[in-house]
């Protein structure tokens, strides 16, 4: 749920005002590969 608020909402609004960030939407891409896994992981 951080990850929407914090990196995926000013995404979609950045990209929204044309302006694209391609590090930052590869560091949110990762944080969430990382969350689902963990999320997975748990027993």
């Amino acid at each position: 749920m951080e990850i929407y608020y914090l990196y995926t909402r000013p995404l979609e609004i950045a990209r929204e005002a044309g302006c694209p960030m391609p590090k930052l939407e590869m560091l949110e891409a990762e944080l969430r590969f990382l969350e689902e896994s963990y999320f997975f992981s748990l027993p």
